[in-house]
């Protein structure tokens, strides 16, 4: 499809005044003014493919993650009568049935689970070879008689990670169809996932354990190695594995679970964090792990989004409040380097939460990660894309 850019270099400044998103008592002059310098869109798309500009100390360069599928003009808000369980018989014959259950442990239900959990742990000569929880969804792992190692060993990020090359005993479309064919048997929606894959390798294992391990002392070393069940003999081929995971869309966009904005140390969007799991080696399906889909309705409400140049606004003075004491002097009245914001990553996602009355509720949100050039961290903040208001995240 052809694209229409628009470019805006140092030539339109839009000021927006403080609303909402700040603080009641906002001072004079704090207020927001955002230069758009490139935001280029594509025919017939509401938001752009990528934003660059911002302010001298909050700056936007990057790409806007939002599904080909998706359509802004006829979004219509859902409703989410409940969960979808899986099927708690199948999933029993599948992965019980037949094993010599060691340990039985029963959980009441929650707020976020009404059907409560059952953990069956699998004993053999007395050691622990593998478990199965089920809920509304389950999770299932099999240790396969401790021949699967590592399995603390992983990427923070699939971006970081091979999503092209296959590992000897398959291919990573193959694994990923094993999963939708087990799925499909436990009445499980695979239709509403998008399903993706990346594999490691004996040397990106290798890379990720020295990375993991640097720095560590000599003891310290020992320990992760014996917590994290490394092979005494170094990562080989039959340590390849592949990481396969999933989440669910509603009209075009990814549903973030309720937990990812309770609080900041859940709150980024990972394949860590995907509802549907799963890890494959040359032994086969090591584990499945599963979140129960939500059945979403249609509400026939149309979405009114806002222009992302007014949320990338309210993003800008959120910080624009939080810079009230850098580049002030210092008792020896060297100035300080003014702390400066990257965002690198902006995302549209529909997050589910459970409201005052503890019943399901979904709203479109924008996800994006920003980079603290005073402390180094990742700021993770997410903002509704219809009110542009923030999201407390505790």
């Amino acid at each position: 499809m052809r694209k229409r850019c628009i470019f805006f270099f140092l030539i339109l400044t839009l000021v927006f005044s403080a609303s909402g998103c700040a603080p009641e008592s906002s001072e004079e002059g704090l207020d927001a003014k955002l230069v758009i310098e490139s935001m280029p869109v594509r025919d017939g798309a509401f938001f752009p493919d990528s934003f660059t500009g911002g302010t001298e100390t909050v700056r936007f360069d990057c790409e806007l993650e939002v599904s080909e599928n998706f359509d802004a003009e006829n979004f219509f808000l859902p409703a989410i009568p409940g969960l979808r369980p899986v099927d708690e018989e199948a999933v029993y014959e599948a992965y019980v049935e037949g094993r010599d259950v060691g340990e039985t442990h029963e959980f009441s239900p929650t707020d976020y689970d009404p059907k409560g959990s059952t953990v069956y742990v699998f004993k053999t000569d007395g050691e622990t070879t593998g478990e199965v929880s089920i809920s509304s969804g389950f999770a299932y792992f099999d240790s396969f008689n401790n021949a699967f190692h590592g399995g603390d060993i992983y990427p923070e990020s699939a971006k970081g990670a091979s999503q092209e090359n296959e590992v000897a005993f398959g291919s990573g479309e193959e694994c990923v169809a094993q999963v939708k064919e087990t799925l499909a048997g436990f009445s499980f929606p695979v239709e509403e996932y998008e399903f993706s894959w990346f594999s490691l390798d004996a040397s990106d294992l290798d890379a990720l354990t020295q990375e993991a391990l640097l720095g560590a002392s000599q003891e310290a070393g020992e320990f992760f190695a014996d917590a994290w069940d490394l092979p005494e003999e170094g990562w080989t081929e039959a340590d390849n594995r592949y990481m396969i995971y999933a989440w669910q869309y509603y009209s075009g966009i990814p549903v973030f679970l309720p937990w990812m904005s309770m609080d900041r140390a859940s709150a980024k969007e990972s394949y860590l964090s995907a509802p549907v799991s799963s890890t494959f080696t040359g032994l086969g399906m090591i584990d499945l792990a599963v979140e129960a889909p939500y059945a979403f309705e249609s509400t026939g409400q149309k979405a009114d989004f806002l222009p992302f140049p007014e949320i990338a606004s309210a993003l800008v003075r959120k910080y624009t409040y939080l810079l009230d004491l850098s580049g002030t002097e210092t008792e020896e009245k060297e100035t300080e380097e003014p702390v400066t914001y990257t965002v690198s990553r902006a995302m549209l996602a529909l997050r589910v939460y459970l409201d005052e009355e503890k019943t399901y509720a979904a709203e479109p949100v924008w996800y994006f990660e920003v980079q603290n050039s005073s402390t180094g961290y990742l700021d993770v903040l997410y903002f509704n894309a219809l009110t542009g208001q923030e999201i407390y995240l505790a």
